[in-house]
């Protein structure tokens, strides 16, 4: 399976999209003032959410809570080969209403 991955590139083109997703997700983030814990360029985003923020995404994402922080909590988004467009259309629209 390791070296199907590494053929013809085929490993840095699946992995491409979903960073691509990732950092729309943390740009959004961003644009809304919603505080980034560190600056990942990978499929991972890591925000600080305030338990009220964290509500309006219960039940219609997929997070990760990693730790409590002043405010808040770290929470990681992540996106992968098998993340739609219209996965992350939602996800940015939910943003949009922080």
């Amino acid at each position: 399976q390791y070296e199907a991955l590494m053929e013809n590139n085929l490993y840095f083109t699946i992995c491409k999209q979903a960073v691509d997703y990732a950092l729309e997700l943390r740009d959004a983030f961003a644009r809304k003032g919603v505080p980034l814990f560190g600056t990942s360029q990978t499929n991972q985003q890591f925000v600080i959410l305030t338990d009220a923020q964290r509500a309006q995404f219960d039940g219609k994402f997929a997070y990760e809570v990693w730790c409590p922080a002043e405010h808040g909590a770290v929470v990681r988004f992540c996106t992968s080969w098998a993340t739609t467009r219209e996965n992350v259309d939602a996800l940015l629209s939910a943003i949009e209403t922080l």
